[in-house]
């Protein structure tokens, strides 16, 4: 490694309550990248579980940043990514397993081809079955009204029988779980957006690479496990509230903005949330599934529900 931190790769984990599987990604990102230049951040968002203790203990080589309090996922990335000295930068969930030479291949990839901005690679579920993890295009209210009826899911499908490719290709925006970008554009873009303190907050960062002139890319052929919404799991009541208030935040952002289009997206969330709570409250009165998850579920979508609302008057506040 050069003196500037050429070829180094800066690793950067934001944690919150996931202790046994933080230990498990960082396993597999030391025993995956021996011929790999790393440096790992872990920025603990005030975990009670011990997870920064556990790290100290079993990983001492590990940087570790000690939040106070949950700042959210963009504020603790950022932290990290000012400590960084690598030339790019991982952004990796604590809930995955890097198989192989994955992290190499997004390196080498992404020095290659000095147009490409980020770059992701295949996630996929315990079972080896591939989670959705790029998109071709971004949120809009189409993408919303798709979401109320289901309809979304049957694109997955059409999607995922129809692209084939082995290659790598370029796409709209990527899955934060594993994000690999160079360090000078992610700070050239000033990191991410603080005012998104969960979910999205990759999304609007693709974004704003694509608008600076460069491109977003998966690579079919390096491979992560991904056990998916390990954090969000813990506050399910709370998960659905954040998701579309930052949907919300995001159509607002990047997309002409008038008085019609705002009460619009509002009622198209509001139907959302409404079917949500329908379909879950179904869920729990009949015993399907575990009561306890339709349960929360169900709050969650309520709140929802009674938030759409303020979520203008909220935007407007955290610019």
């Amino acid at each position: 490694m050069g003196t500037d931190g050429s070829g180094l790769v800066s690793i950067i984990i934001v944690n919150w309550n996931t202790r046994d599987i933080l230990l498990q990604c960082l396993d597999s990102v030391y025993r995956t990248s021996k011929e790999t230049l790393c440096e790992v951040i872990v920025v603990d968002n005030a975990s009670t579980d011990g997870s920064a203790d556990a790290v100290s203990q079993h990983f001492p080589d590990v940087s570790i940043v000690r939040n106070d309090k949950n700042v959210g996922f963009a504020a603790a990335n950022n932290l990290a990514i000012k400590a960084a000295r690598g030339e790019y930068l991982l952004f990796l969930n604590p809930d995955t397993v890097v198989c192989g030479d994955a992290i190499s291949e997004m390196r080498d990839f992404l020095a290659k081809d000095k147009e490409v901005g980020a770059v992701g690679c295949r996630l996929a579920n315990a079972d080896g079955s591939t989670q959705e993890s790029y998109w071709f295009s971004f949120p809009c209210r189409r993408w919303l009204l798709e979401k109320v009826i289901y309809w979304n899911k049957v694109t997955q499908r059409i999607s995922k029988k129809s692209n084939k490719l082995q290659e790598p290709f370029p796409v709209a925006h990527l899955l934060g779980a594993c994000i690999m970008c160079p360090a000078s554009l992610v700070k050239q873009l000033s990191g991410f957006d603080e005012s998104y303190f969960l979910y999205l907050e990759e999304t609007d960062l693709c974004w704003r690479i694509r608008e600076a002139g460069y491109a977003v890319f998966h690579l079919p052929g390096a491979s992560v496990i991904h056990y998916g919404q390990q954090s969000s799991n813990q506050a399910a009541e709370w998960a659905s509230l954040e998701l579309y208030r930052n949907t919300y935040r995001f159509i607002r952002g990047h997309s002409r903005w008038q008085m019609a289009s705002r009460l619009l997206t509002q009622w198209i969330i509001a139907m959302l949330a409404i079917v949500r709570v329908l379909l879950w409250t179904v869920r729990r009165i009949t015993g399907v599934g575990n009561p306890d998850t339709a349960r929360r579920m169900t709050m969650g979508f309520w709140r929802l529900l009674l938030a759409v609302p303020g979520f203008e008057r909220e935007c407007k506040r955290r610019v």
